[in-house]
C-alpha cells in the first residue's frame, strides 16, 4: 500500500492528498516541494490547507510517513507548521528556487532547454534525476528534444539557472557532428 524505495517525480506529488495517519483525515494537497539547492536533499512539502482555509502551511520531511498511490500520510496535523517557523524550509522558499521551468546550462554554457520535471528518490529523499525539454525542434534530432540528467551531473542550482557537467554533452555533440556529416554525404551523392 505505502512506497518509499523508488522515483517519484514530483509532477506525480503534486496535488496529492495529505492525510493524517491517526485520524485519516485529509488535512490538504501538496502545494510545492522543497528541495535544498546546496544538496539536492528532500527537505519537505508546502501544503495547502483545504476546508475553505486555502492556507499554505509548511511540513518537514521527517513528518511524512509514507507515499501512497494518490496521497501522502504524515504524522499529525501539529506537525504543518506556518512556512516561516520552519527555519531550512523558509531559507530554501526565502531563495525562490524552483527546479520547474529552470533553464540549464552545461559547464561551457551550452543552453541545453528547461526542466518540465524531476524526480526525487524516496529512499534517499533527495533529488534524483532532472527532465529537461530542449530548445530543438527539427525533426532529425529528435532525440535531442528531451533529456534526463542525473543528480551526479548537476553542479550548481541558482535561481532560474542549473548547470550541469559537460561530459555527456560532449558525446551528444560528437552524434550531432557524425550525423551531419551522414547527411551532407547524402545530399551529395544523390
Amino acid at each position: 500500500m505505502y512506497n518509499t524505495y523508488m522515483n517519484k517525480f514530483a509532477s506525480e506529488l503534486l496535488q496529492k492528498k495529505v492525510v493524517l495517519n491517526r485520524e485519516k483525515v485529509i488535512a490538504g494537497v501538496i502545494y510545492d516541494i522543497v528541495i535544498d539547492p546546496a544538496n539536492g536533499n528532500f527537505i519537505g512539502i508546502v501544503v495547502k490547507e483545504g476546508f475553505g482555509k486555502e492556507r499554505l502551511k509548511a511540513l518537514a520531511e521527517k513528518d511524512i510517513i509514507a507515499f501512497g498511490l494518490d496521497f501522502v500520510l504524515i504524522t499529525e496535523y501539529l506537525a504543518l507548521g506556518e512556512v516561516e517557523e520552519i527555519v531550512r524550509i523558509q531559507n530554501i522558499i526565502s531563495k525562490k528556487i524552483h527546479l520547474i521551468k529552470s533553464k540549464v546550462f552545461t559547464e561551457s554554457g551550452v543552453y541545453l532547454g528547461r526542466v518540465y520535471d524531476y524526480t526525487i528518490n524516496l529512499d534517499e529523499k533527495r533529488l534524483s534525476r532532472l527532465y529537461i525539454r530542449g530548445p530543438f525542434l527539427s525533426k532529425s534530432f529528435s532525440f535531442l528534444e528531451n533529456k534526463i540528467i542525473s543528480y551526479e551531473q548537476i553542479i550548481s542550482i541558482d535561481k532560474n539557472k542549473i548547470v550541469v557537467a559537460d561530459t555527456k554533452i560532449r558525446d551528444k555533440r560528437k552524434i550531432i557532428v557524425r550525423v551531419n556529416e551522414i547527411n551532407n554525404d547524402e545530399v551529395k551523392s544523390s
